[in-house]
């Protein structure tokens, strides 16, 4: 489930944790404002604004750690996070695209925004929850 929508973010969690089963996993995706390539796109439409992109603002306005803790509690806990895309948005694949080291720097890429703490400032960031085994079922 890719969880993007700010304004419902605390409804959408609760009913992921009210449908999975008591040991149930999910894995919910996530865009990072914090991320590299969400922070260049927003120096770029500083230095040359552009008109307001909704999803682009919603996408700067998540932050990971917000979503950690709303799933980190008595119903359910987090079991591992994870990242992807560290460095690639619209210039730099551009730039990169085509060339002979893309394909080693496209795996680089996603090698490093997987490991702590680059995964932290990752494009796209994941949360495998659990729904606790003793949870009473919403």
């Amino acid at each position: 489930m890719l969880l993007e929508r700010r304004d419902r973010e605390s409804v959408v969690v609760e009913n992921i944790k009210a449908v999975l089963t008591p040991g149930g996993i999910g894995i919910v995706s996530l865009p990072n404002g914090l991320s590299a390539p969400q922070q260049l796109s927003r120096l770029a439409r500083w230095i040359q604004p552009l008109p307001t992109d909704e999803l682009f603002q919603h996408h700067l306005d998540y932050l990971y750690r917000r979503t950690v803790q709303m799933f980190d509690d008595e119903q359910a806990q987090v079991l591992r996070t994870d990242g992807t895309n560290l460095f690639w948005y619209g210039p730099t694949l551009r730039m990169a695209y085509g060339r002979r080291s893309f394909a080693l720097l496209n795996r680089l890429n996603f090698r490093l925004s997987r490991l702590w703490p680059l995964r932290n400032v990752s494009q796209f960031f994941y949360v495998v929850v659990r729904k606790r085994p003793d949870a009473i079922r919403s």
